[in-house]
C-alpha cells in the first residue's frame, strides 16, 4: 500500500517511512503544493495538508503539525513552531527568550497531530504529546527541529537515538494511537493481514493489484469472488466479474414495480450503506457489518423522492427506501440468496 507525506521536512519523512513501514505501508514523497496552514489547531493543520495532498495526488495522504509548547511563553510558538524564527535561528530564540529563567519555569510540551486523508473523503487521526523542560543550551546532534533543546530526564531529545526518541516523543505517541486507528480502519488485526474483504492478503491472486483495504470502495468486486479459482473469466478488482452479473440478475427477479432496473453494482463499504433499521418491536439494529465490501447501487424509486438502496454479499440480498441522506429507513426486502 502506498502513502504519500505531505511533507518537505526531510527529518519527518525519515520518521514517518520508520513509523509507517512495520504496517505494510510504503511512504513516499512527492513534489506537491503547500497549502496555506490556516487552522488554530495542530489538527486542522494536519488535515489541511493530508486533505490538499490526497487531492492532488490521488493517494491516501499522511500529515502531521507538530510544534513546541512552552509555558513561560504561554504556549508558544505552538501552531507557529516552524515559522517563529528564520530557519537555522528557532532554537535560539527560545533560548534567548528563556534567558536567566530557572529550570523549574522551564516546563514545555511537544504536540503532534498525525491526519490521514483518502480519496474517498474518509479520515484518520491520532495525537499525542510529550511532557519535558527547555534545557540551559542545546544540546545532542540528532533528531530536527527543536530537539536539542527539549529535555527529558537530563537528556534532549538530540541526544536520543531514532529508537529511543520513538519510544517518548510526541510524533512516537502519535503514530502509536494513530496505528490502531489506522488498523481499525483498514480491518486489520495487530500484526496480521487486511481483513476487510475477509481475505489472507497473502493468498489473494489479487493482491499485486489490490489498491489496499482504504481504497477498496473505488471499484474492487468482492474479493471472495476474486478468490474463486473456478471463475476462469474474473480478473481481480477490475471486472468483469460472473458474480455481479448473478446478483443483478437476483435483484432485477425481485420485480420490485417501481424500482428501476438494476443494470450496475458497486463495491461498497459497510460503513456507507449501514442505515439504522427500526424492528416492528421498537429497537434499532444495523444488518451489515461496516468493515467488510458489499456489491451494492442506488437507484430511483420512480414517481417519488425516496430512492431504494441494493446491498448483497455471498449469502444475503438486501433493499431499503429511504429519503434524502438515509432519512426514514425501511427494508423492503431482506431474503437469504437463491443461489
Amino acid at each position: 500500500m502506498k502513502f504519500v507525506i505531505a511533507t518537505h521536512n526531510e527529518g519527518k519523512l525519515v520518521e514517518f517511512q520508520r513509523l509507517l513501514e512495520p504496517m505494510g505501508i510504503e511512504a513516499i514523497t512527492m513534489d506537491i503544493t503547500e497549502p496555506e496552514e490556516s487552522g488554530s489547531t495542530f489538527a486542522e493543520n494536519a488535515y489541511i495538508k493530508a486533505a490538499a495532498a490526497c487531492q492532488e495526488t490521488g493517494l491516501p495522504a499522511v500529515a502531521d503539525d507538530s510544534g513546541l509548547c512552552v509555558d513561560y511563553l504561554d504556549g508558544a510558538p505552538g501552531i507557529y513552531s516552524a515559522r517563529f524564527a528564520e530557519p537555522g535561528h528557532r532554537r535560539l530564540a527560545i533560548l534567548e527568550k528563556m534567558q536567566g529563567v530557572p529550570m523549574e519555569r522551564r516546563d514545555a510540551h511537544f504536540v503532534s497531530a498525525v491526519c490521514c486523508v483518502f480519496p474517498n473523503g474518509d479520515k484518520v487521526e491520532a495525537e499525542g504529546k510529550c511532557f519535558g523542560k527547555i534545557a540551559l543550551e542545546s544540546r545532542g546532534e540528532n533528531g530536527f527541529g527543536y530537539d536539542s533543546i527539549f529535555e527529558q530526564d537530563g537528556v534532549t531529545f538530540g541526544q536520543l537515538t531514532a529508537e529511543e526518541k520513538d519510544a517518548r516523543s510526541h510524533r512516537g505517541h502519535a503514530f502509536a494511537a494513530f496505528e490502531q486507528h489506522l488498523r481499525a480502519y483498514l480491518g486489520q488485526e495487530e500484526g496480521g493481514e487486511p481483513t476487510v474483504c475477509g481475505l489472507d492478503c497473502s493468498q489473494c491472486p489479487g493482491h499485486d493489484s489490490c489498491p489496499g483495504c482504504g481504497e477498496l470502495s473505488k471499484g474492487c468486486m468482492l474479493a471472495k469472488c476474486a478468490s474463486q479459482s473456478s471463475c476462469g473469466d474474473c480478473r481481480p478488482f477490475v471486472g468483469p466479474c460472473g458474480l455481479k452479473a448473478q446478483l443483478i440478475r437476483e435483484f432485477n427477479a425481485l420485480g420490485i414495480p417501481d424500482m428501476e432496473e438494476v443494470k450496475d453494482l458497486n463495491a461498497l463499504l459497510g460503513s456507507y450503506i449501514n442505515l439504522e433499521f427500526t424492528l416492528p418491536g421498537g429497537q434499532k439494529t444495523k444488518l451489515w457489518k461496516d468493515n467488510r465490501v458489499y456489491l451494492g447501487n442506488q437507484l430511483c424509486k420512480r414517481d417519488s423522492e425516496r430512492c431504494y438502496g441494493l446491498t448483497a454479499d455471498e449469502e444475503w440480498l438486501m433493499v431499503a427506501e429511504y429519503g434524502e441522506n438515509g432519512a426514514e429507513p425501511e427494508i423492503v426486502v431482506f431474503q437469504r440468496r437463491r443461489k
